[in-house]
């Protein structure tokens, strides 16, 4: 179960010798919510279809261009593999740079997108909180 500081003093107040506690301290990662989720990948899209290319392979790019790469020696060949491949495991600040230059460069190329003043504030309010 999770509880918050007040429920679990609020519990403790009725405590029960013959019980036995455990209080486990975790921190837990600000989930986007699916509007966030749907302008990140509505960015994403629209600079792929300005691009030619698909909304995946796009955000592959942004996340290599910004979080830069690293080589890995395979035998013969060298591959270069993305510092980070998801954006899943990113932090609010990496997630705010990913905002800021994904549409600084929509902006760069005319990609043609519509986002309206509400989902760009709904972005940074969620993580800014």
């Amino acid at each position: 179960m999770k509880w918050t500081k007040e429920v679990i003093n609020e519990y403790m107040e009725n405590w029960k010798e013959e019980q036995e506690y455990i209080i486990e301290k975790s921190t837990t990662k600000p989930w986007r919510s699916l509007q966030q989720n749907k302008t990140f990948w509505k960015i994403f899209k629209a600079i792929g279809d300005k691009l030619w290319y698909s909304k995946e392979v796009v955000r592959t790019n942004i996340l290599t261009a910004l979080f830069w790469t690293y080589e890995v020696q395979m035998f013969w060949s060298t591959h270069l593999i993305a510092n980070k491949s998801s954006t899943a495991t990113l932090t609010k600040e990496e997630w705010i740079q990913v905002i800021d230059w994904a549409l600084a460069y929509a902006t760069k190329i005319d990609a043609w997108i519509v986002i309206t003043p509400r989902e760009i504030t709904s972005l940074y309010d969620s993580f800014n909180n």
